[in-house]
């Protein structure tokens, strides 16, 4: 199902307001060297507002390059808890007093997210490549059983050559 573009924009903003409040976490509780290079880093909603105003970014572009933050930022708060630098619990409170929602429930889990991707057997697009991506170079990662690796490098090979081949 196509989703109008006023849809669209709707979702931009509320993955926006995502990246804006983990942006405020780490200005605001984090050490501030990570928080500058993390600002530095991010393109602003105006900036992103912007390129579409001038049709230099599609909607469906300005989406998946919010979502694909969101996404770095999962991993990010997850590689946290694994190297003793536990600041998931912190965030997931912060955005819970900010917002009044949970985080999950916002942005998706990523675990949640790669299984649907894997049940539907096809990777859809490059957001949904790079998580996979992600997931397939951590040694850590439960998302998957060793069994089910090979079925996920062949997903991977075959979104490989579907952008190869244009």
């Amino acid at each position: 199902m196509r989703r109008t573009k006023e849809e669209m924009l709707q979702e931009f903003h509320r993955l926006y307001d995502i990246i804006e409040t983990y942006e405020e976490f780490l200005v605001t509780q984090m050490d501030t060297e990570e928080a500058a290079e993390y600002v530095d880093d991010t393109i602003s909603r105006q900036q992103m507002l912007t390129a579409l105003e001038r049709n230099e970014l599609t909607l469906s572009e300005a989406v998946s390059g919010v979502r694909q933050a969101i996404n770095d930022n999962n991993f990010d708060l997850a590689d946290s808890v694994n190297c003793d630098d536990d600041h998931l619990s912190d965030f997931l409170n912060f955005y819970k007093t900010r917002t009044g929602r949970t985080y999950y429930d916002d942005a998706g889990c990523v675990k949640n997210m790669a299984r649907a991707i894997f049940g539907r057997g096809k990777i859809a697009d490059d957001t949904e490549y790079y998580l996979m991506k992600e997931i397939l170079i951590d040694t850590a990662q439960t998302v998957f059983e060793p069994k089910e690796m090979k079925s996920l490098n062949l997903m991977m090979a075959n979104y490989e050559d579907t952008v190869a081949k244009g």
